[in-house]
């Protein structure tokens, strides 16, 4: 599991997807968007992929909350009821919760907290699909910001030469079934040796010591991507 940050605006309002993969391609965890904002209700983002679940945080970002949310209400309902199950994750302060812990540990998930400044290499999403979701976002919206009056993204409204959010939901479900292929999946896991099991596949240099860890900082950490939206209301 990884949660991306993307930045909108000016206002540095941020929407947060959370992805999930497996190394059985059978099972399939829909993505988990959170969006700035106090509401409740629905928010307005239309043509994400099916069964996308949203929820709305205070400025957009993980929370304690909304994390149990995904765990209780996306993840257990969306694999197999064998168990144990492995959930593999970044130490992200939000993961870790005394009530999270009891009620992981009712259910039989086992959890992998990746260490620091890792997950470039041991994180299969960082590793193997997050690149490719990037690239296809950013293809897909120099080809809407390139045509103007059309409704080739959403049936009904006039795009206009802006990414805001009745486009982002379009464009994002493109880039993430372009990156969520079956190839990109087996190889993330294949390339940080988790499955199969190979500890020899990993580049220990890009966890070298702190002067090397500085020369390649630029190259190696990605732990994020951005996409950016304008004229978000």
């Amino acid at each position: 599991m990884r949660h991306n940050y993307h930045l909108t605006n000016s206002s540095k309002e941020q929407l947060t997807s959370l992805a999930c993969i497996c190394e059985d391609l059978d099972i399939k965890v829909p993505p988990f968007v959170l969006y700035p904002g106090k509401s409740t209700k629905a928010c307005n983002l239309v043509d994400l992929p099916p069964q996308t679940d949203t929820m709305s945080t205070a400025k957009g970002w993980i929370t304690t909350h909304s994390f149990r949310y995904w765990v209780e209400s996306i993840f257990l309902k969306n694999i197999p009821s064998t168990r144990p199950v492995l959930l593999i994750l970044d130490g992200h302060s939000t993961h870790i919760t005394w009530e999270l812990t009891k009620y992981r540990e009712r259910n039989l998930i086992e959890l992998l907290c990746l260490p620091s400044h890792a997950s470039h290499i041991l994180q299969p999403l960082d590793v193997g699909v997050f690149g490719p979701m990037k690239n296809s976002y950013t293809k897909h919206c120099d080809i809407c910001l390139s045509q103007t009056n059309t409704n080739i993204f959403n049936a009904g409204k006039t795009i206009k030469k802006v990414i805001d959010k009745y486009v982002f939901g379009g464009l994002f479900k493109k880039a993430y079934y372009d990156a969520m292929s079956a190839n990109n999946v087996l190889s993330a896991f294949e390339s940080t040796g988790i499955w199969p099991i190979n500890r020899n596949r990993l580049n220990w240099d890009k966890v070298a010591p702190a002067e090397a860890q500085f020369k390649t900082t630029a190259k190696h950490f990605g732990f994020c991507w951005t996409i950016r939206i304008l004229g978000w209301e």
